[in-house]
């Protein structure tokens, strides 16, 4: 495996790891490189790695422990990082999960959310988008069969749910590593909030896609969580603030980012009504329910937090009526969003673990929390793990078991993974296109899409889920791009190959001749039309005259009117007028466009304004360049 280079110049070097290329050498992304890109590229890379490691001769499950769960985390990351369902080393792993039983509480937790995240990408890829089904193509051009439907999906989440409750401990929405009374280093008594987080994470799932989860239920969740917190706490004055409803928010589940009507009413997040004067206390959770000597700490506060936060929306509080459960699991969040906020607030979090950073990923998706007053907690998160990632990809030590969960964990973190709303086929990190170099760039209209969409993220798409609406997009997307930067497309567009569809790796000649103007036959050419484009730019920003008599070779050589016109651009503004023969021989071109820009060259680099006429006949065009070449000869004969 090795990283794919999108494209390399003196101000950027923008990557992704790809499958099925050779060992070289690495390239990273600055550190000024945007946030959002440099997401982007550690999802891809991340997702690669895992895909790589369970090709390995030890699979899906590295070790006999947790065989169940190891797979479930695998799947649940790559398919909630746009990996598709149909991909054949999913498929795989999808039919090793579902052959086995349910045991242990992780396990089996982690199994719903696998099998809640193959629900949603077959109700998206089949019933949710215009255009009706889709045929996904296999590698032999066929429509892909899946080991799994939705409706095995759904009645396998049913069976993980009954499991998860009855595996409750005490008749409380409590959970310890196992069924109680199955092991004897795990009495009926012993619970932890670690494993609840995750059994109430898929248990809303499960109330999500309205699977029977009584209300009951969520009322233990609320009753525990309450009775579990500290008792008392620091007082706190810091707000959290919340995403607006009016607006897209971060990782928006649109498509593109659309504009957002004009309304006279501002509407403001029902999560508001948590600060209604009321006085704030850090209060957190210990890894079992508090007592004087429990030690709270960051992970199990947010395990408890997103917990509560789940039962108050299942509940129905939001903006319900000021019931005495209501106003006490309101003073419970409110007091735990204090403990979280005031714990951010540290220079240098003592707890920057995947484990830690997903359970505060739940936190903030869940909660629709913004920020914690001036602190971005998902940015801040972020670059924490960007700068942790390892040299193959991987989160933890490459090549062991904890590589597996470990790099799981993050990229359930970087892709934002616990929202609640169905994700979309291409996914928003941010709002605003900033204005330098790529940051700019990364964004792309398309007509179709009625947006801009996130070129990495498209392209990571178009490969893994080629839905046919990016498809048709497809082509509008390489059109659009920054015409002054064609060679990166190129990149773009082949790492089409690695996609484990073969109609999408064929329809990268058909995109690289729409980018070039040229027939490509062959991925190399239009790799080496790239090389010549980035050469040309290279000349342009430096204006290095002493490259010219290069840029005239390649204006001779080029074939496509797209590269002649770059070429005839570059030697305009060398402002050498040792171009102007190389200039005359393209006014005798047959398309008009090279006549007229090379015509316009030739005007500025001789101050000279014979007359020429672009569109003029064939007859008239010979004798006014004929002239044109007459008084250039008398110039330098003069000079």
């Amino acid at each position: 495996m090795t990283r794919f280079t999108y494209f390399k110049n003196s101000k950027w070097i923008l990557s992704v790891f790809i499958l099925g290329l050779s060992s070289s050498a690495l390239f990273g992304l600055p550190q000024k490189t945007p946030l959002d890109q440099r997401i982007d590229n550690a999802i891809d890379w991340g997702t690669a790695y895992l895909l790589q490691e369970v090709n390995k001769g030890e699979g899906w499950a590295p070790v006999n422990e947790y065989p169940m769960g190891y797979i479930a985390i695998q799947l649940y990351a790559l398919l909630k990082n746009d990996v598709s369902y149909l991909d054949p080393r999913v498929q795989e792993g999808i039919n090793l999960l579902m052959g086995f039983p349910n045991k242990k509480v992780y396990s089996v937790s982690l199994a719903m959310m696998a099998y809640d995240a193959i629900a949603e990408q077959i109700y998206e890829d089949t019933k949710n988008r215009k255009g009706g089904t889709l045929n996904f193509i296999n590698q032999d051009g066929k429509k892909a069969n899946s080991v799994i439907s939705l409706s095995i999906a759904k009645s396998k989440m049913k069976v993980c749910l009954r499991w998860l409750l009855k595996a409750k401990k005490n008749g409380r929405a409590v959970w310890g590593y196992d069924m109680p009374g199955r092991s004897k280093t795990d009495p009926a008594s012993l619970y932890d909030h670690s494993n609840s987080q995750f059994a109430i994470l898929a248990i809303g799932l499960a109330n999500k896609r309205k699977l029977g989860v009584p209300k009951k239920f969520w009322e233990e969740v609320a009753d525990h969580f309450i009775f579990a917190q500290e008792a008392t706490g620091q007082a706190f004055t810091e707000r959290a603030k919340f995403r607006s409803p009016s607006l897209p928010t971060k990782k928006s589940k649109s498509l593109t980012s659309k504009k957002v009507k004009k309304s006279k009413t501002v509407l403001v997040s029902p999560w508001e009504a948590i600060y209604r004067d009321e006085e704030i206390l850090t209060r957190g959770w210990g890894y079992t329910e508090y007592k004087p000597d429990t030690q709270t700490t960051f992970s199990m506060t947010c395990a408890g937090q997103s917990s509560l936060l789940l039962a108050y929306k299942f509940l129905g509080l939001r903006g319900a009526g000021a019931t005495k459960r209501s106003k006490t699991i309101t003073k419970a969040i409110r007091d735990g969003h204090g403990w979280i906020h005031r714990y951010l607030k540290e220079k240098v979090w003592p707890d920057r673990s995947p484990y830690s950073l997903y359970s505060l990923e739940k936190v903030g998706d869940i909660g629709d929390v913004e920020t914690y007053g001036d602190i971005d907690w998902y940015a801040r998160g972020a670059e924490v793990l960007l700068r942790t990632q390892g040299a193959q990809g991987n989160w933890a030590a490459h090549g062991t078991p904890e590589s597996r969960h470990q790099t799981a964990l993050s990229l359930l973190y970087l892709g934002r993974a616990s929202g609640f709303a169905p994700k979309s086929m291409v996914r928003l990190t941010g709002g605003k296109i900033q204005q330098n170099d790529f940051a700019q760039r990364y964004w792309v209209y398309s007509p179709s899409l009625k947006g801009q969409v996130p070129i990495i993220r498209f392209f990571r798409q178009l490969r893994s889920r080629p839905y046919g609406e990016l498809v048709l997009a497809a082509k509008e997307v390489v059109q659009n791009y920054e015409p002054t930067q064609l060679n990166e497309m190129v990149y773009f567009i082949r790492t089409l190959q690695h996609s484990p569809f073969k109609k999408i790796q064929g329809y990268q000649l058909s995109l690289f001749s729409e980018l070039t103007g040229e027939e490509i036959k062959k991925p190399k050419e239009a790799l080496d039309w790239a090389k010549r484009w980035e050469e040309a730019n290279k000349i342009l920003d430096t204006k290095n005259q002493s490259r010219l008599d290069d840029v005239i070779t390649f204006l001779k050589e080029a074939n496509g009117l797209k590269m002649k016109l770059r070429l005839i651009r570059v030697l305009q503004k060398l402002k050498d007028d040792r171009a102007v023969e190389a200039l005359f021989d393209q006014m005798e071109s047959s398309e008009e466009v090279i006549r007229r820009t090379a015509y316009d060259a030739v005007i500025l680099l001789t101050g000279n304004t014979l007359e020429f006429t672009p569109e003029g006949s064939g007859k008239d065009r010979k004798a006014q360049l004929e002239a044109w070449r007459k008084m250039w000869q008398v110039h330098k004969d003069q000079n």
